[in-house]
């Protein structure tokens, strides 16, 4: 593995999954530097780039990983294809146009009726799909051990909805044909299902492993999930409408965890009703509730059991207030950057410290 430290990061991995006491929480780092995804480009993402020249990324993304080698954090070196953020609904309808901030279904107006929409189905025969089998067949032959094989889309009913219909609409839609849209989420659940299933046929994980979209480790089988339009909704609608398909989505793998907003803090009870969920990644949007009352939440999440990951820019004082709330060993943090590699030794060695002060003697989480 492109990672000097990589035996204490599995270690540390390996011990924090288990809720045991570690040494520190493990750390991660979107950028490092000039070190970052190479389709970044400062704003968004260039889906244009590289087009379909797999192997021209995966060198441009290897030099990545080997100019972090020396980091002493706790990111795994990953390589995934790269289809953009509306891939999830692509794979079941319509084709994606590639941008330089982002990729939209095309054609732009979305299918107009539910009952149109019932009858997609996942296809082998995708062209994305098959896409992702040919870049994820080329990376399993080039990693040598090297780096991990991940795939980014997101297991998501809510937003592969709203992609087909447009968020405006699903929203009428889940206030006025609520019925129609269950059985449309029944549906999108049956192709997110044969879609995993196709993703873990292509990328088996010899090692027992799996690494994931936000470059972390763990064991066993698992995917990260999101509902992102779901914050839109009531707690009881959530419920009514989709919780007991994301259990159903959840059930077939060892770990899932949840990417959420805090603008959908009150969906938390009930996203924890989901019984193998272990890890809730927490994102901050810029208009959301404040962190005391995030955190106040989210030690509900801690004290049943889950795992926390911040993703946010790194700040002494934020780690700090994180600390005095929940219990260092449930924590996680994904920081969005480092000016160079000392500083995010220094990153590291500041939240270990800061751990070791609020810790509690003997307690596991």
């Amino acid at each position: 593995m492109l990672k000097h430290n990589w035996n204490d990061v599995q270690d540390r991995y390996r011990t924090w999954w288990r809720h045991e006491p570690v040494d520190r929480p493990p750390v991660i780092f979107d950028t490092v530097g000039p070190w970052r995804h190479p389709m970044y480009n400062g704003v968004g993402y260039d889906y244009t780039r590289y087009g379909e020249d797999i192997a021209a990324f995966c060198r441009d993304f290897r030099a990545v990983w080997e100019a972090r080698a020396g980091v002493p954090d706790d990111t795994v070196p990953c390589i995934a294809p790269q289809m953009g953020g509306a891939i999830e609904a692509a794979l079941l309808a319509g084709d994606i146009e590639w941008g330089t901030e982002m990729s939209v279904l095309t054609p732009h107006h979305p299918l107009a009726e539910c009952k149109e929409l019932q009858t997609i189905r996942f296809g082998r025969d995708n062209s994305y799909l098959a896409r992702i089998r040919r870049e994820l067949e080329y990376l399993a032959a080039a990693a040598h051990g090297d780096f991990g094989i991940n795939v980014e889309a997101s297991m998501s009913l809510t937003t592969a909805i709203s992609q087909l219909r447009g968020g405006t609409q699903f929203m009428f839609d889940v206030t006025d044909r609520p019925h129609e849209v269950r059985a449309l989420a029944e549906a999108v659940l049956e192709a997110l299902l044969a879609l995993h299933a196709e993703v873990l046929r292509l990328n088996p994980l010899a090692d027992g492993t799996a690494h994931r979209w936000l470059n972390y480790w763990h064991p066993g089988t698992g995917f990260w999930f999101s509902e992102d339009d779901a914050v839109m909704l009531s707690a009881e609608m959530y419920r009514e409408l989709f919780l007991d398909l994301d259990i159903r989505l959840c059930a077939g793998v060892d770990i899932a965890v949840a990417h959420w907003h805090t603008a959908g803090l009150h969906l938390l009870p009930v996203l924890l009703d989901i019984p193998n969920l272990r890890m809730v990644q927490i994102s901050f949007d810029p208009n959301g509730p404040d962190l005391a009352t995030v955190l106040r939440s989210y030690r509900t999440a801690a004290d049943s059991g889950r795992k926390l990951c911040f993703q946010t820019g790194y700040s002494r004082e934020l780690v700090e207030q994180v600390f005095k709330v929940l219990p260092p060993d449930a924590c996680m943090f994904y920081f969005s950057f480092a000016r160079d590699a000392a500083e995010a030794a220094r990153i590291v060695e500041e939240t270990a410290g800061l751990a070791g002060m609020h810790r509690r003697d003997g307690r596991r989480w």
